[in-house]
């Protein structure tokens, strides 16, 4: 099961359709998550130049105001059926099961604002819809707008917030949800310039989720037509985790990427000769 999540900033040009519409292809997503889409409604024409003619598809869309915001969320429904969506401030809620085995699931797009008090209203959202769907998996997506560790973000000169940062790990912990690591590169978001750059975007699951798909694997991929890195998830892909079992226990706590830190403390480290994951930045 593949999720692909990309703040497009805008998905109005052919080019940028093309780009969402190459790497639906290339992945062979079955869900693709767009924020900051600047589109205020969408035909199944439009969502199907974004995902291409290989498959039938679903979506649901939170309309932007104006030309700010927007979200965008298309699914294979050869492999997924949504029973139900809706939205809130800053997220996109699509409720649904897996065709396959019949799993049922939640899946919440976001697009945050960078306001402290909206961000917590949004957060709050969140927490409730994944606290009462606790039995259910739920799957959290897309561009947070925050960072969850200092380390996170580089080469901004004013002052970093320490609050926001702390709240932001409250929410994640709180919510009972577990924020995979990221590979491939270490941020997601980028100035145009090179001054400044930070991880915003992130997916976090809950444990049924990684009880139902155990061998998770989050990758940074290529940035072009966006200031923001488009995010990969890969749920089928085996990795060395599987072997100790770390992801099927509830609330570990990724603190260093060359160290899983569990919740009892015991470390678990890597094999010898092996690499949790690769970055750039």
């Amino acid at each position: 099961m593949k999720i692909i999540s990309y703040n497009i900033r805008g998905v109005g040009s052919r080019t940028k359709r093309k780009e969402v519409r190459d790497l639906v292809k290339q992945t062979r997503a079955d869900v693709c998550c767009i924020q900051e889409s600047k589109k205020e409604q969408v035909s199944e024409i439009f969502c199907k130049s974004l995902w291409g003619n290989w498959s039938k598809i679903g979506w649901a869309i939170k309309g932007s105001e104006g030309s700010s915001g927007g979200i965008i969320t298309i699914w294979n429904a050869e492999t997924f059926s949504s029973s139900s969506n809706w939205h809130a401030p800053g997220m996109l809620v699509v409720n649904g099961f897996w065709i396959a085995s019949g799993v049922p699931c939640v899946i919440i797009n976001v697009y945050s604002s960078c306001y402290l008090v909206d961000k917590l209203r949004m957060w709050d959202m969140i927490k409730s819809v994944s606290l009462q769907n606790s039995e259910e998996c739920v799957c959290v997506v897309g561009d947070f707008n925050a960072i969850k560790e200092e380390s996170e973000r580089v080469g901004r000169a004013e002052f970093t917030d320490q609050r926001g940062i702390r709240l932001f790990q409250e929410f994640i912990d709180q919510s009972m949800l577990i924020d995979l690591p990221l590979c491939g590169r270490s941020y997601t978001w980028y100035r145009p310039d090179g001054s400044c750059k930070s991880r915003l975007d992130r997916l976090l699951v809950n444990d049924q989720w990684l009880h139902t798909w155990p061998n998770a694997s989050l990758k940074g991929m290529r940035r072009s037509v966006s200031d923001h890195c488009p995010i990969f998830t890969d749920f089928g892909k085996k990795n060395w985790v599987q072997n100790h079992s770390v992801f099927s226990i509830a609330g570990f706590l990724m603190r260093d990427w060359d160290l899983l830190l569990l919740k009892n403390g015991v470390p678990i480290t890597p094999p010898d000769g092996l690499d949790l994951c690769s970055r750039k930045s």
